[in-house]
């Protein structure tokens, strides 16, 4: 696709892409939340010789320079990267920012069966933001699958690092807030499983063994609170930016956004008639830019189309 235009006759769209154009009333950009791949602007303050890649860029550990690799961004694409590497032999910095953890499996069930059980991925924009936090799947499939802790990491050889906050004449600087980043994530742990014990309780699903021990390791590894970072006396000779992506409807030519590129949308549904979203995340449940979630957006506006009810939710 190449544009979207509103058409010469009124109330129609033109589609504009290399395969031809079409006209059509209603268009549904489905295009996802993942488009652009972001990298700070601070990036700049790096040295120039130092390689710096995207996560989606990354392939493997081989494919790196030697030297230490700086990890930025303790997602799911980040510390799976960091600990590939460090399998690999390398030496691996994490910047690691706050986060809500929760395990793989617990009690025999996957974590989507129990975030679906407790309803916490049905959560809608109309709840508190407390309801809509992220919830990082710090997991790994690599021999046949495991969890990833950032302490047992460290004790592994892994040096963790406060989050990025600048970058100048090779020097990051850190906030120092490695610990409370690290208790964050595991106080929303260790809340995930007393929700999945008692609704394991009251359900009749309880399993008497549960396998988990929530209680976080001690912190017996390379845990670095200093402010700042010097890359090259570090070794640090790659980095890489697992710092997410941002949207991308440059090519959409309609009044149908806000000041930071961001649709204005309630439920899919803009105030242009005949535009609408799918697959946005939070565009109405925590679910939303998931594949098992967005069918449910999808059904309410094929039906919000079809019937032509959408006029309660446009912005």
């Amino acid at each position: 696709m190449v544009g979207l235009r509103p058409a010469a006759q009124k109330d129609r769209f033109l589609v504009l892409s290399n395969q031809g154009d079409l006209e059509a009333r209603n268009v549904v950009i489905a295009t996802g939340p993942y488009q652009r791949p972001q990298i700070p602007r601070l990036s700049a303050g790096l040295p120039h010789d130092l390689l710096q890649l995207h996560a989606s860029e990354y392939r493997n550990p081989a494919a790196l320079p030697a030297g230490a690799v700086l990890v930025v961004g303790s997602g799911a694409s980040g510390c799976q990267i960091a600990d590939e590497l460090l399998e690999a032999g390398r030496h691996v910095y994490l910047s690691v920012a706050r986060h809500h953890r929760v395990p793989r499996r617990y009690r025999g069930w996957d974590v989507f069966w129990w975030l679906l059980a407790l309803g916490r991925l049905d959560a809608t924009v109309d709840d508190s933001p407390e309801t809509l936090r992220t919830i990082r799947l710090l997991y790994t499939g690599v021999h046949g699958g495991y969890d990833i802790d950032f302490r047992g990491s460290a004790a592994k050889g892994m040096t963790l690092l406060g989050h990025v906050s600048d970058a100048r004449d090779g020097r990051l600087a850190l906030v120092p807030d490695l610990e409370e980043s690290l208790r964050t994530g595991d106080q929303a742990f260790e809340e995930f499983l007393r929700a999945a014990d008692e609704y394991a309780s009251r359900s009749g699903t309880d399993d008497p063994a549960p396998l988990i021990d929530s209680r976080p390791a001690p912190v017996t590894g390379r845990m670095d609170t200093n402010r700042e970072i010097d890359v090259r006396a570090a070794g640090i000779r790659s980095v890489i930016w697992a710092t997410g992506y941002s949207l991308d409807f440059g090519w959409v030519e309609l009044p149908v956004f806000d000041a930071r590129g961001e649709p204005i949308q309630r439920r899919g549904v803009t105030a242009a008639r005949g535009i609408y979203f799918l697959g946005l995340k939070r565009q109405y449940k925590l679910k939303s830019s998931f594949l098992f979630g967005v069918g449910e957006d999808a059904a309410y506006l094929a039906e919000c189309i079809e019937v032509g009810n959408c006029e309660r939710e446009r912005p």
